[in-house]
């Protein structure tokens, strides 16, 4: 089976969430707050440098300059639907 690289990114994506989760759910910190190298789990980095590509590219500007900036505008979206779903 063939994924396209939007498929690719959001596989990534939900994999690296769905690894913090797992973090959360067993008591450890979401990130690794000692590891400055790579705190988060690598397949969110990769998917965040590859949307972060695709939105330099599309708007000529940088979005998000950090995943957790990234994760608080996804955070304050959801709260938007949210809010007008109800």
């Amino acid at each position: 089976m063939q994924f396209s690289d939007d498929e690719i990114l959001f596989i990534k994506l939900c994999k690296g969430l769905v690894q913090i989760c797992d973090r959360i759910n067993r008591g450890e910190p979401a990130y690794l707050v000692d590891d400055e190298s790579q705190p988060f789990p690598k397949t969110l980095y990769e998917a965040f440098q590859g949307l972060s590509l695709k939105w330099i590219l599309r708007d000529k500007e940088m979005r998000h300059p950090a995943i957790l900036c990234m994760v608080e505008a996804a955070r304050k979206s959801v709260e938007e639907v949210d809010t007008v779903s109800l």
